[in-house]
């Protein structure tokens, strides 16, 4: 029985196709908009949890137990299609926003709204496969999968702090 197999190069070219296909295809939006806000400046609050983000202080709830003042709000709206991709990019969303905040001159921020809905589905699916034979037998196998992923939008409002004690 003769073999016929593809060539090791071309196997290789099929699978970083479809891979960079699948990556370029994943639906990652990202929009974050700064706004400076003015107001009532001078704040105290009555404490609560806060973790460090990039040098910054991230209040998840509550507010700052000492003086604050707010320098500005956040806008980020977030679109995820639950890919590898879409996922990887999400980490990264409170680190961006508290790199902001650092760059107008905050300690802190304060996630005030986080939201997220339900936007869609999206699905994708992959078949490989091989065939060999001679001398009057073939044989065929053939591989294939499929995903389904929920699509959702998340939407943060987060306000840039600064301690002034």
């Amino acid at each position: 029985m003769k073999k016929i197999n593809i060539n090791k190069n071309f196997r290789m070219s099929t699978i970083t196709l479809f891979s960079l296909v699948g990556i370029t295809s994943c639906g990652i939006y990202e929009s974050t908009d700064y706004s400076e806000y003015r107001g009532a400046s001078v704040m105290r609050g009555t404490g609560g949890t806060v973790k460090q983000v990039s040098g910054i202080d991230v209040w998840t709830t509550g507010t700052p137990n000492r003086k604050f003042m707010i320098l500005g709000l956040v806008n980020q709206s977030y679109t995820n299609d639950n890919s590898a991709v879409s996922v990887l990019a999400g980490m990264g969303r409170s680190s961006k926003i508290a790199k902001l905040a650092k760059s107008k001159g905050g300690d802190a921020i304060i996630y005030m709204n986080d939201s997220t809905r339900l936007t869609g589905y999206s699905r994708d699916g992959m078949a490989f496969g091989h065939a060999y034979g001679g001398y009057g037998s073939a044989h065929a196998h053939v591989q294939s999968f499929s995903n389904t992923r929920a699509n959702t939008q998340s939407n943060s409002k987060v306000a840039v702090i600064k301690y002034l004690e």
